[in-house]
């Protein structure tokens, strides 16, 4: 899967709305806010920094990989993402979902490994931060962008809604990959953090492998 600056827009989509445009073989797939400028797509570095840097290289890496290595390279990618490794993941499982489209992989597997890497890495991420607390995300955090403001946010939201935090979580940028961290961190009981994990990992595993999957042609105008 690579990043491509230049692209035949669909008639009626607005790519002026989107951050990245990509083709996986024959499919155009385009995420996140941006310019578009004479059909070309200008990044504005001063608002996506280093991350968009980091998701431009990773594009070019992903269907390579999970051709290669199939399921086992996005539950590795997730799993990673999942407790602060800059990966693009949600990408990932997206390119996953379009190459079962073609028969390269079964979409139930997609699905599992996208489900598994997603609890595994949270779960992780949990342990990190009940066992390191606070001085070692305090230490630690600017490595996944976890700033001392962003972490005392987050630990608020933990403790007053610690269950919906997680739930949701992975559909929301960032705290996607700090949720079990701070859960964590501020000893949010096993057993909730667990339930609400695995909840949430299964609706966002469904939505994005099970979405482009069966719903292929809306899937690329809506996104």
């Amino acid at each position: 899967m690579r990043r491509t600056r230049e692209a035949s827009y669909p008639v009626g989509l607005d790519y002026r709305q989107y951050d990245t445009v990509v083709k996986i073989r024959g499919h155009t797939f385009v995420t996140h806010p941006q310019e578009v400028q004479g059909g070309q797509i200008r990044t504005d570095s001063s608002d996506l920094g280093v991350s968009m840097n980091l998701l431009q290289q990773g594009l070019a890496w992903i269907e390579p990989a999970i051709v290669t290595y199939g399921v086992w390279a996005l539950l590795v990618i997730l799993y990673f993402e999942s407790f602060g490794a800059p990966l693009p993941g949600e990408s990932a499982l997206i390119a996953a979902s379009l190459l079962a489209t073609r028969g390269d992989l079964e979409i139930g597997h997609v699905f599992l490994a996208a489900w598994l890497g997603a609890v595994l890495g949270d779960s992780t991420g949990y342990l990190i931060g009940r066992f390191g607390g606070r001085p070692l995300l305090n230490r630690f955090g600017s490595a996944v962008k976890l700033t001392p403001e962003r972490l005392s946010s987050l630990e608020n939201a933990a403790k007053t809604k610690g269950f919906f935090m997680v739930l949701t979580a992975r559909f929301i940028v960032v705290l996607r990959q700090l949720n079990g961290l701070v859960a964590g961190s501020v000893g949010m009981p096993w057993h909730h953090f667990v339930v609400a994990n695995a909840l949430g990992a299964m609706l966002w595993a469904g939505l994005w492998s099970l979405g482009p999957y069966f719903f292929t042609d809306a899937f690329k105008r809506l996104v």
